[in-house]
């Protein structure tokens, strides 16, 4: 995984990572946020489960390997097969995709409780992949 192809998944699921199991850590949180909002500035990234645990091969176990087997393992837990992130999304929705990922999931409801919560969020430019074969 290139460096800069790599900027948006490892900081994203860093701030997963913080959300779920360090909800306390708010400085470094914002921390991760500013880095994943800003790798998405002017390009878009895509987060495929399938992409990322090849990219898991690579990475190894380091800290960036921990983060980002969690997301995926969050990921796959919510019925999200790939979440697109376009250029420019605001930080709202970066961290509110975080928080649902982050938070309880409810297994073999293919993706309905994680659609529930997106559509809450009424997110503008994220777009989600879900269940078997769905798409918001």
């Amino acid at each position: 995984m290139p460096s800069s192809a790599a900027t948006f998944p490892a900081r994203f699921a860093e701030l997963v990572y913080l959300l779920a199991n360090q909800p306390d850590a708010t400085a470094d949180q914002e921390s991760a946020l500013d880095a994943a909002a800003s790798a998405v500035t002017d390009r878009y990234a895509s987060l495929p489960t399938t992409q990322l645990n090849v990219d898991l091969l690579d990475i190894g176990e380091t800290m960036v390997g921990v983060h980002l087997h969690e997301l995926v393992m969050r990921m796959s837990a919510h019925s999200a097969h790939q979440i697109d992130f376009l250029a420019r999304t605001p930080r709202n929705e970066i961290l509110g995709v975080a928080r649902i990922l982050a938070s309880e999931a409810h297994p073999a409801d293919d993706g309905a409780a994680f659609d529930e919560q997106l559509v809450r969020l009424a997110p503008t430019l994220v777009e989600v992949h879900l269940g078997r074969n769905g798409f918001i």
